[in-house]
């Protein structure tokens, strides 16, 4: 024999607004996630916010900066071997690409981190800067070892 009272079943009226939107999971998917970091959670109420035109223009702006990265650095390319040669270090061309490709893959994890606890639209406005100034950089250096600490910015 069974001495438990049998479990109350509530009606269906009785539930909360928040329990309406919770789907059988439990997760909540109209409010992001209260014990991820800040970053994580911007980017999560913005996902949640995206109307497909918006999804859309944001590809589309993925897609420009993609593709005004690609042309700055084919444009970079092809006038290192000129800058390197005006400070008659021709022969540190290859060295100069070793160097920013190592600083900048020690780069992608702190970056990362930076992006889960302040937000996405502060890590791309540092990048921005970063780059521009690099740019900025390049175009002033007088000498190779400025040009090669504007290449790695």
């Amino acid at each position: 024999m069974d001495t438990q009272a049998p479990l109350a079943v509530e009606a269906p009226e009785a539930r909360t607004v928040m329990d309406k939107a919770a789907p059988e999971d439990g997760i909540n998917k109209e409010t992001p996630s209260q014990d991820a970091q800040l970053g994580v959670q911007k980017i999560e109420a913005v996902t949640l916010a995206w109307t497909k035109k918006s999804l859309a223009a944001s590809l589309i702006n993925i897609w420009i900066i993609f593709l005004v990265n690609g042309l700055r650095g084919s444009i970079l390319f092809s006038l290192t071997p000129f800058v390197t040669s005006d400070f008659q270090s021709h022969s540190l061309l290859t060295v100069i690409g070793v160097v920013s490709d190592a600083m900048t893959s020690a780069v992608y994890i702190p970056m990362a981190k930076l992006l889960d606890l302040w937000g996405r639209a502060e890590g791309l406005l540092i990048m921005v800067i970063s780059a521009t100034l690099g740019i900025i950089l390049m175009a002033t250096s007088h000498n190779l070892a400025m040009f090669c600490a504007a290449q790695v910015m």
